[in-house]
Order: structure tokens, then sequence, then C-alpha cells
């Protein structure tokens, strides 16, 4: 089992380079490289001399990318946003496989939910990932779905029909049980029901309930049964990447003494499983 951290929350206050040597000395050896637009490594305006810095960094620090976070809205009010959103997980796959990476995370939407029907919304989303799916197959590249935003797809048994709708290897699941947690379902059920999907996986804190939680890094004094669902996926011989995922908006040296505690707490976990 591959313990990283996704470096999206380092985006807006360090550079690449910076994050790497502070996830690095932590004792990380492997990350989730985020290229959200809002980041020093932005999938649409990456160049060759991005490529080959990511290349540089990542062979200065020892670090190896398990996948690379490419998040968007899936459901735009408009055809020309939706139609943006594939060609910017296109993008996402080429840039994978030029970079060898066998992985690119998505998600439907971030949070808000479209105008139009449920019913018309599943209908685009179905067609997307369809869509996404075949050009990935085209460049041996998986895209793992995060199950986060909004609530046209609310649930296990929603990602669940969602997946099985889709029907396709490249198209799989991010592993990201919080967020059924937070929303009052079990993780563990979720773990047991989805993992057949599971090509990546998030480690993210969780305290309170949708919609009033909070997600820091994850501890020992949280209800989130970190341990139990380390287990259970030993048990279940899962052996890709889990990345932490913190929160963003704190400080450069609040989120090094995050992800030092995520590290520490989830390494003592894998060590007895």
């Amino acid at each position: 089992m591959k313990l990283g951290i996704f470096t999206y929350p380092f985006r807006k206050i360090s550079k690449f380079s910076q994050a790497a040597s502070m996830i690095a000395k932590i004792g990380y050896r492997y990350i989730e490289l985020c290229v959200w637009d809002d980041s020093d490594l932005s999938l649409n305006r990456i160049n060759k001399e991005d490529i080959e810095r990511i290349s540089k960094v990542c062979d200065d620090f020892g670090l190896t990318i398990l996948a690379l976070g490419a998040h968007v809205d899936h459901l735009g009010e408009t055809k020309e946003e939706r139609t943006c959103a594939v060609n910017y997980t296109k993008k996402a796959i080429r840039l994978a496989a030029e970079i060898q990476v066998p992985v690119v995370t998505t998600f439907v939407t971030r949070g808000i939910d479209p105008s139009y029907s449920k019913k018309t919304a599943i209908l685009i989303l179905i067609d997307s990932a369809t869509e996404e799916a075949k050009y990935a197959e085209q460049y041996g590249v998986k895209i793992a779905l995060e199950p986060h935003g909004g609530t046209i797809l609310n649930n296990i048994d929603d990602f669940l029909w969602f997946l099985e709708k889709v029907d396709s290897s490249c198209y799989q699941f991010n592993l990201d049980v919080s967020y059924f947690f937070l929303k009052g379902e079990d993780p563990l059920v979720a773990t047991d029901r989805l993992l057949k999907f599971a090509i990546h996986a998030h480690a993210k804190g969780c305290v309170g309930r949708y919609p009033n939680f909070q997600c820091p890094a994850p501890s020992k004094e949280q209800e989130f049964p970190f341990e139990l669902w380390i287990k259970k996926l030993k048990d279940y011989g899962y052996s890709q990447g889990i990345c932490v995922d913190l929160a963003e908006d704190i400080s450069l040296e609040k989120l090094e003494k995050e992800a030092r505690k995520a590290y520490y707490h989830l390494t003592e976990i894998t060590k007895f499983y």
C-alpha cells in the first residue's frame, strides 16, 4: 500500500519544488499532483519546461506521482461548459500518459447542483464519462471518480449504479469514503461495496456531519475508523495508492503540521496491517 499526499492545498501558497521538499522531508514518497488552473502547474498552461521541471523535482526528492488531480465541474449550465470539461479531462489524460502517471482523478461537480433536472444531469454524466473512458483507453490511463459535489450522485447506491452503468475498466473509483461517512453512511460498508472499482484512495479527516463538518488531518481522535478501514483494505489485497487529502486555505506552517500528523498516524496503522 502506497501512502502519499494530494498536493492541492499547497497550490496557492508554494511552488511545486517547495511543496515537494516539505512533503519528502516528512517522509512521503508518493503524491497526487494537483494541476488545477490556480496551481503552479496548471493543466491549461503547462508546457515542455514544466514537464521537465516535474520530472527533475520528483527525481531530486524521491517522489513518485500516483495520480494527476484534474478535478473539473462536469455539470456546467451550458453545453459549451460541459464540452470544455470533457476536453480538460482529455488533456489531463494526455499529460498523464506523457509523464507515465497511471491515474487521473476527477469529480462530478464543485458542489453546486445544476438548474436542469436530475435525470438530465445523469444522462449528461453518463455521456461524458463514457467519452472520457474511451479516450483514456487509447492512452492506457484510468480515470478515478471521487464521490464529491452536489447531490446528483449522493450515496453509495448512486455511485455503484453509475460505475456499473459506465461499465469501463478505464473509468473507476477514487475510494474517498469520508464523503459517505460525513453524510451518515458507514465507510466500511462503502468500502465493501465499491472496492472492486477502486484504483486510488483518499484519506481525509472527518469532524462533524454534512453540511456542518471540517476535514483536518486524519488522527486517532476522530470518529472515522481509519484503523479498521486500512485493515479492510489490506484484507482485500488493495495495493494502490492512498493519498492524504488535507483542507486548503491554511498557512504553509499549519499545512506542514497537518501533513506530518497525518503521515505519522497512517504510517503507525500500516505497520500493523
